[in-house]
């Protein structure tokens, strides 16, 4: 069975989020299978490729089976190796300094519904003890409306709720986001366009106060895969811009 896993460190990308939005060209070629998907830096003065961020390697099922992040200098800095029994996974996590000495580990230990859908993760420390559990809840459509982490070393609790609201063809225009947690309440909303001519989709965040706060632009390519990501500030200005390459299996 095939685990929508999100990374223990999270490169935050919108797509990968609670909820899946309508993809503007469709899933592509349903034969398609990723083997590796690698993220880079773009320049934005010159859309020349810099530096790779991640490298994201998954089985011919479609689970995840190691991801790695790079710094900008390309040393490693985080690897997680992933494995599977029944509805359970097991990510294994090492950051590294900027010598190459190991820094840190951890275990992350996930369950999941029969849908794929998570339910439950847990992270254990280096003596085997769990610092920290995420719990996910859902409406009867699948989808996440509230996820709440315990941080068990502090003893402190953050959730985060979401809502929704699609147009009439049920595609996702919508998203709101409530965040509370100890330093008070955070609230924003996404806002998604659909772009058919171009194959992009469009996430507009504003704040609190109703602001236009960011944007994200995904174009997508013939399979249906993300190609590039442009971010961008409340004036339009591009920010930065990010490239996607993939490898198949044959």
């Amino acid at each position: 069975m095939k685990f929508y896993l999100a990374i223990f460190v999270i490169i935050a990308v919108a797509l990968s989020g609670c909820q899946d939005y309508y993809n503007p060209v469709g899933s592509g070629s349903g034969s398609t299978k990723i083997k590796v998907e690698s993220k880079y830096v773009v320049d934005v003065s010159n859309s020349n490729i810099s530096n790779l961020l991640y490298k994201k390697f998954y089985d011919i099922n479609g689970n995840i089976t190691q991801y790695e992040e790079f710094s900008s200098s390309g040393l490693l800095v985080t690897q997680s190796m992933f494995s599977y029994k029944d509805l359970v996974s097991r990510e294994e996590i090492k950051t590294y300094d900027a010598d190459g000495n190991l820094s840190n580990s951890c275990v992350v230990v996930s369950q999941y519904y029969d849908n794929g859908k998570i339910k439950e993760r847990q992270t254990l420390s280096d003596d085997g003890k769990v610092s920290s559990k995420e719990t996910y809840s859902y409406d009867s459509n699948w989808n996440l409306l509230l996820k709440t982490n315990c941080d068990l070393i502090s003893n402190t609790q953050n959730s985060i709720e979401y809502s929704y609201k699609y147009n009439n063809s049920g595609a996702l225009i919508e998203r709101t986001i409530n965040e509370i947690g100890k330093s008070g309440t955070h609230y924003s909303r996404d806002s998604i366009a659909y772009r058919q001519q171009d194959n992009s989709l469009e996430i507009m965040n504003y704040d609190a106060s109703g602001d236009l706060s960011k944007i994200k632009t995904f174009y997508y390519n013939q399979n249906g895969l993300v190609s590039l990501e442009i971010e961008s500030n409340e004036k339009g200005q591009i920010t930065s811009k990010y490239a996607y390459r993939y490898e198949f299996y044959k």
